[in-house]
């Protein structure tokens, strides 16, 4: 079981660095400026100041954000604390979820991805005082604890992406960015250096 738990978190943290990759091979503004397990999983900054924190969750089986999941908690409770470190993430920084779970409908996760910030803090509410799940139980409290008009403008500041290439669709998205570059017989291969320089 210990080897299981720590092949996840490896996969896991391959795929922050494998998705940051393509995402600067994709990226068209060449200031922006990408850093790993520095400000967040991934970040985009532009002389230090970060834009864009990206939390990245991969899973190998079907999962699901629901209003008490675990990964949303957990990523609710990392925003917190930068947002209590620093206020002043609240004016310029877009805070991203990735995951390859789905959203649900009517799901908080999906009223934000749909800009219903009002109803989507409603549901975080509801699931939290309903929610018997004491792994979150840290993460309800920091919750409780935070002003209702910071956790509205953070929540306006949360852009997920549900459903998210996993962490081999992510490389044939690498790949169709290099073969560009090179003869198709190569892709392979060029993928592999550019990786491994990454």
């Amino acid at each position: 079981m210990a080897a299981h738990n720590a092949s996840g978190q490896l996969l896991g943290y391959l795929y922050q660095v494998r998705f940051a990759l393509n995402l600067l091979l994709e990226s068209d503004d060449p200031h922006y400026q990408i850093s790993l397990e520095k400000f967040d999983d991934i970040a985009f900054d532009r002389d230090g100041t970060p834009i864009q924190l990206i939390q990245a969750k991969h899973h190998t089986k079907p999962a699901s954000l629901t209003d008490s999941s675990t990964d949303l908690w957990r990523t609710l409770n990392v925003l917190l604390d930068a947002i209590t470190s620093d206020c002043s993430l609240l004016n310029h920084t877009d805070f991203v979820i990735v995951t390859t779970a789905t959203a649900p409908e009517n799901s908080a996760a999906r009223l934000i991805q749909q800009g219903f910030y009002d109803d989507a803090l409603t549901k975080l509410k509801e699931a939290k005082s309903a929610s018997k799940n004491h792994a979150n139980s840290s993460f309800y409290s920091k919750f409780d604890s935070t002003d209702d008009s910071i956790l509205l403008r953070l929540v306006k500041r949360i852009k997920i992406v549900s459903s998210a290439s996993n962490i081999i669709d992510v490389e044939k998205k690498i790949q169709k960015q290099i073969r560009i570059a090179c003869k198709p017989e190569h892709v392979s291969m060029a993928t592999e250096r550019i990786e491994g320089w990454w």
